[in-house]
């Protein structure tokens, strides 16, 4: 007997702090015993990991390995995973059977287990632990869509063939297949009706308690006011009214309930969703609800509310009103994956709430809470510490011909410094940020899944999220899914103007915007020039600001005209992560060259394109005179319907490798946005440079899944 697939025990335990000799012992112990004494390591393992205690095994060698509790937990994970049916189940049943709360995320790993009896001992235990979560990965069970390709389905922009964005050839990889797993929220009738409905969001005063009160959100069928936006709204087939969750919270004020389920009929008001208010003492600050369909985030409103005391009277009132929409079209398009909100609710200093879309017993619409992470948000420190971390990858991608001055033995030698760094940061993240819930979802979903990251406050939007959903020997993910971030505060409602683009005319626009001091070598600006040509050839209609005569420059004033109604924009430009500038894309060394986000807040894209920045930490965060804001949220609200960045400073040669291949994929072969990129990250996997993990992807989800641009 062994380990499953390509799986590393050994590695495991390494990551647990075992080292290399003892997590050798370790692993050849429990492998070549018998089963009765490996049924009776894991009974105490089990135990040992309930009671948060060491645990001593002794070795045939009569030598004694202590494990501390990192490890107990990292050796029940090499269990998971161990060839005998018997022994998994056995896990399963003891993590139920004792308790053992912190061990659910195994459990969400063995409900997918191929073999049926270790399964439902799975579903056994997780039912006992967690009943509710147990039915968020049982409910979602897709019905008629069952592959990626089928729900790929639906148009292509193949005609185009391969768009050459390098020399190379890529290799043609298999678009990704299987069934679906049932742990995955989808939208699977592309028949159905949308409706458009208008926000109406009113405050009522306590007139005995003023300090109380109560917001009641109504979507009505003609609007009360020129002010009133509008939220799509799918109404499936067969069926009389759409079902949709609204959810509230507020880091300076007390509201219940936290989550109102309402009906929205096809031909009438929906229902009210309503939230009493309440605080204790001066305050202000706001009331914030987001909107769910079965698939999705359809809308967002920010009740901005102040507290007074006036004659003794604490009194609590309604400031303004912020109606928001996403950035997704309001085609019934199908698309699968999971949807997971993110937010505060006890301020910039506390835990981290999360939420995911399912079904309850009924077969109705839920918004299942997925527990708090474990260790509180501390915002104070956030930045500066995002900062160092940019700067010490910066300072090893400095290096890298001459890898010796930072200590590194050669190139190879200081990738893997990289890839040491990206996978501490991500375990820490994964381990004090995520909650139980979450890492469950994540071990149990289907390969190369799709998660909306819903992003209800804008200071979880910093937090490099990506880096705890990759593959890392120390962390339970088999195959890394893919992030996809929604920001929720973004007021995209220009878009409900945009004219339809049957024919694909907006993709077939390209502007390609090169950055001052990038292609500095004769080779790399022909690279560049037969970026070009390629494009043309294909029938691209393509502008880009420079030539083989060089190149002009473009600034901050003159970017957005340049841009025009290209539906991609490619820009290629150095990154910059300064102190006391702050975060910044140089397009040229001068002031006016120097983009930061809310510049690009300032812009207004009129063909919507999809944005690709290939810059070093175009996908971070940092503070802004108005506080914390990012690349990408500032895209989308500029009217980008697709925002793709990096979390910290990037090889060049693997930038341009990267958006060779992710071109190629989505004009060249037709794919969505999220299959391109799954299509890179699974060809780029097996390289010796890490640096193709730092990139981000800011979108709605029907704009990820979207086949055009």
């Amino acid at each position: 007997m062994g380990f499953r697939k390509d799986f590393r025990p050994i590695e495991t335990m390494i990551g647990a702090g075992l080292d290399l000799e003892v997590a050798n012992a370790l692993v050849r112990e429990f492998a070549n015993t018998s089963m009765r004494r490996q049924r009776a390591m894991l009974q105490r393992a089990v135990r040992s990991a309930v009671t948060i205690s060491n645990l001593v095994i002794k070795t045939a060698n009569k030598e004694s390995i202590t494990l501390d509790p990192e490890a107990v937990t990292a050796f029940c994970q090499i269990v998971s995973d161990y060839d005998d049916p018997n022994i998994r189940r056995l896990l399963a049943t003891l993590t139920g059977k004792q308790k053992w709360h912190r061990g659910i995320p195994l459990l969400g790993y063995l409900l997918s287990d191929d073999d049926a009896a270790v399964k439902r001992s799975a579903e056994l235990s997780l039912g006992k632990l967690d009943d509710s979560l147990l039915r968020v990965l049982t409910s979602g069970k897709v019905a008629e869509v069952t592959s990626a390709a089928e729900l790929s389905s639906g148009g292509s922009i193949g005609e185009f063939g391969t768009f050459e964005f390098g020399q190379d050839q890529i290799t043609q990889i298999p678009a990704p297949s299987g069934e679906i797993s049932v742990q995955e929220t989808a939208a699977v009738e592309p028949s159905g009706a949308t409706i458009r409905r208008y926000t109406q969001v009113d405050y009522t005063a306590d007139a005995e308690k003023p300090r109380r009160g109560e917001i009641a959100l109504t979507l009505k069928l003609k609007p009360n006011d020129t002010a009133t936006k509008t939220v799509d709204i799918r109404v499936r087939k067969g069926k009389v009214a759409a079902s949709l969750v609204v959810h509230a919270s507020s880091p300076e004020f007390k509201v219940t309930p936290e989550i109102q389920r309402i009906e929205v009929p096809r031909n009438n008001d929906s229902e009210t969703a309503r939230f009493a208010v309440s605080v204790n003492g001066a305050a202000v600050g706001n009331v914030r609800l987001t909107i769910f369909d079965e698939a999705r985030l359809v809308g967002s409103v920010r009740v901005n509310m102040e507290a007074v005391t006036e004659k003794g009277v604490l009194t609590l009132c309604k400031r303004a009103i912020e109606v928001f929409r996403d950035a997704g079209s309001s085609v019934d398009k199908p698309g699968f994956g999971i949807t997971i909100q993110l937010s505060l609710a006890d301020g910039a200093g506390g835990h981290i709430n999360f939420h995911t879309l399912g079904k309850d017993e009924s077969g109705q619409l839920e918004f299942f809470p997925l527990g708090s992470s474990p260790q509180g948000l501390q915002a104070a420190g956030l930045q500066d510490g995002l900062s160092t971390f940019r700067r010490q990858v910066q300072e090893i991608s400095d290096n890298l011909l001459e890898p010796n001055t930072i200590g590194a033995s050669s190139r190879e030698d200081a990738f893997k410094a990289l890839d040491i760094k990206f996978d501490g940061l991500g375990k820490m993240i994964y381990t004090n940020l995520l909650s139980v819930g979450v890492r469950t979802i994540l071990n149990n979903r289907a390969p190369e899944t799709t998660v909306h990251w819903v992003v209800k406050d804008d200071l979880l939007d910093i937090i490099p999220w990506e880096f705890a959903f990759q593959k890392s020997d120390s962390l339970r993910i088999g195959e890394p899914p893919l992030l996809v971030r929604v920001p929720v505060w973004v007021d995209a409602n220009d878009l409900e103007s945009l004219p339809s683009d049957q024919d694909g005319a907006r993709g077939k626009k390209v502007a390609y915007v090169l950055g001052a001091g990038v292609a500095t070598l004769p080779a790399q600006l022909q690279n560049l020039l037969t970026v070009l040509r390629g494009a043309s050839a294909k029938k691209l209609q393509l502008k880009s600001n420079f030539s083989k005569d060089g190149l002009n420059e473009i600034s901050i004033t003159t970017a957005c005209d340049f841009i025009g109604d290209a539906g991609i924009v490619h820009m290629l430009c150095h990154g910059v992560n300064s102190g006391d500038k702050g975060t910044y894309l140089q397009l040229t060394p001068r002031s006016l060259g120097h983009v930061t986000p809310s510049d690009v807040y300032a812009w207004k894209f009129r063909g919507h394109p999809l944005v690709f920045v290939n810059a070093c930490s175009s996908g971070g965060g940092g503070i802004s005179a108005a506080g914390f804001t990012t690349f990408g949220k500032s895209f989308l609200h500029a009217g980008a319907s697709v925002y793709i960045g990096t979390l910290a400073p990037i090889v060049t040669e693997t930038a341009m490798k990267i958006a060779t291949e992710f071109f190629d994929a989505l004009l060249g072969e037709g794919l969505s946005v999220a299959d391109a990129m799954i299509r890179v990250r699974t060809s780029m996997r097996a390289s010796v440079d890490p640096t193709w993990r730092l990139y981000s992807i800011y979108a709605d989800l029907q704009a990820a899944q979207s086949l055009t641009p």
